[in-house]
């Protein structure tokens, strides 16, 4: 059952990297702005919100199984329909586009929640190193994502990507219907007394705000390092070559997650977390204020390395902290990555439209969210797992 859990996650990932690797195009193509860009990353993240909420409830109710099919059926038909039906709308692309990427966001915001619970259900007792392999295979999706996306895009267009996503889906869709796979079903007595004793603690909304601060520092990078190295008078990359630099990132994280796993084990939840700030600040710094396009490329690589273990330990940090209902909370926690996921590129787009900016400053929202992320980590990972109390006495 965890290689297809591990496939989900692949998939999740090459989901979310389909608009990262095709928007320069779809942009050019359609004369979009900057704002209007990061929108359509926005609208995938508000559909991500909403539908981790529900899908992490859903799963506690109905199971855990059926909550991921609906999520996976979902994502395959929005990929399809970004491809077939947005592709060949023309004058009204863009707001056809945006309904489009909320369709996908739910498809991904239910994978994204019932994929780590379930990584949990299985290895409870080693969740920050299973977590770390599972999000390992995300990143193995999004070094292969700009591969393909960039070898169709060449004997195609923009819409094979979408197209690829989709048929891959469908395979994993059937693995998963005709497998065995813990439900969860059975825990209807949650009351919405537990869920808002949960909305309530403190702890639990750093948590979160953790998250969406540490997937804007990720996918800020990553929704616009191709447009980034592409328009910059210093570097001014082909398509390939930019694709090749996103996916030494992906590499780069692949690999480090393999080891942070165990880095966070014979240390502690503190001290990864705040190297992993750390270093990401100092990288992400060097990278935008280089010319030489060697050490641009070493700093990507350094960026994702220290930021390789942020998503998954803090997953893992939540799952410590609060184990009564998982669904609920890894659905709330997935909606917090959604929510991370759609504003802080939507925000870099609209801060790169503001006169006397450019997109070197408004990448530096990545550099902003990781030293908040740092502050709120060094707080929240010196108290006792806890806040279980109030949930069973609500």
């Amino acid at each position: 059952m965890m290689i297809i859990i591990f496939l989900v996650f692949m998939f999740l990932a090459m989901n979310l990297m389909a608009l990262p690797e095709t928007i320069y195009d779809i942009g050019l193509i359609y004369h979009l702005s900057g704002i209007q860009k990061g929108s359509l990353q926005l609208t995938s993240g508000i559909g991500a919100i909403l539908a981790a909420l529900l899908g992490g409830y859903a799963s506690e109710v109905f199971g855990k199984k059926r909550t991921l099919v609906v999520g996976l059926i979902i994502a395959i038909a929005s990929n399809f329909l970004v491809a077939g039906g947005a592709g060949y709308v023309s004058l009204h692309f863009y707001s056809v586009a945006l309904v489009l990427m909320v369709c996908l966001g739910c498809g991904n915001g239910i994978m994204e929640g019932l994929s780590n619970v379930l990584t949990v259900h299985i290895h409870p007792e080693r969740k920050a190193l299973y977590l770390n392999l599972g999000h390992a295979f995300f990143a193995g999706g999004a070094v292969l994502g700009p591969i393909i996306a960039g070898y169709l895009m060449r004997i195609s267009d923009w819409k094979s990507v979408f197209y690829f996503n989709g048929v891959f889906g469908l395979g994993i869709l059937f693995l998963l219907i005709f497998s065995a796979c813990p439900s969860g079903a059975g825990l209807g007595k949650i009351r919405w007394s537990h869920i808002r004793a949960l909305a309530k603690n403190k702890e639990f909304s750093m948590v979160n705000a953790s998250v969406s601060l540490a997937v804007g520092a990720e996918i800020g990078l990553v929704y616009w390092l191709i447009e980034y190295v592409r328009t910059n008078p210093d570097f001014m990359l082909s398509y390939f070559n930019a694709g090749l630099m996103l996916s030494y990132f992906w590499v780069a994280i692949l690999i480090g997650r393999f080891a942070y796993g165990w880095l966070v084990e014979f240390t502690s939840y503190r001290f990864s977390l705040c190297l992993s700030c750390v270093g990401g600040v100092l990288s992400l710094l060097t990278f935008l204020y280089t010319n030489n396009l060697r050490l641009a490329v070493t700093m990507v690589i350094l960026y994702g390395f220290f930021l390789s273990g942020l998503l998954p330990t803090l997953y893992s940090l939540a799952g410590e902290k609060f184990r009564l209902y998982p669904g609920v909370v890894f659905g709330t926690v997935a909606a917090s990555l959604g929510l991370g996921t759609g504003i802080f590129p939507h925000m870099i787009g609209a801060i790169s439209d503001l006169p006397l900016f450019d997109l070197r400053l408004a990448l530096g929202v990545c550099i902003l969210c990781l030293i908040v992320l740092f502050i709120i980590v060094w707080q929240i990972t010196g108290k006792r797992a806890g806040g279980q109390h109030e949930l069973h006495n609500a």
